[in-house]
């Protein structure tokens, strides 16, 4: 088992990080010009990782947010993967605050139709975004919304009436 070194990066490694980024992405890189100016975005954090602190192997950069943090990135060059590498850079993160519990996550609009819009999906409303009825919700917004759309081409006059419906179906929806 490789024991990994891991450090936090200097603003002057933004050159180090974006040929990492490359290495290990590849055609899926960012772009040089990209990772380095993610590399200076204010509240970013870059570890990075190796046997050597001269020839770091991998890399994670994640954003603070305050109360959570976004990763953004990991990666690994190609010579240090499956080897533990990755989880050594997660791992070097650690929590300095809470758990907290995070509640209200849905959300409805009270406007879903308008003189130049309809609103579908997670516009409209959304509930918990770790289960699956926010996509019951979509679909059904967005067959409402084409025959809203539908309506109001075809017969211009109906647009009140059928506009008035949409809400009403919705309000169905999210009570199911």
């Amino acid at each position: 088992m490789i024991s990994w070194r891991i450090w936090q990066a200097a603003r002057s490694d933004a050159d180090t990080l974006a040929r990492l980024e490359g290495l290990a992405f590849g055609g899926r890189s960012w772009g040089a010009d990209n990772v380095k100016e993610s590399f200076v975005a204010s509240r970013v954090t870059v570890l990075f990782g190796g046997e050597h602190k001269a020839a770091p192997q991998g890399f994670a950069v994640w954003r603070d947010l305050g109360e959570e943090a976004e990763l953004l990135t990991l990666g690994v060059v190609a010579a240090a993967r499956r080897k533990g590498l990755g989880a050594a850079l997660l791992s070097a993160a650690h929590m300095t605050d809470g758990p907290h519990v995070a509640r209200g996550w849905s959300y409805a609009a009270t406007d879903l139709v308008g003189p130049s819009h309809v609103l579908i999906g997670d516009a409209a409303c959304f509930v918990d975004p770790l289960f699956s009825s926010g996509v019951h919700l979509a679909l059904s917004s967005a067959v409402l919304g084409s025959a809203y759309v539908t309506t109001a081409l075809r017969r211009p006059q109906m647009t009140g009436p059928a506009g008035q419906a949409v809400p009403r179906c919705a309000v169905i929806l999210r009570a199911s």
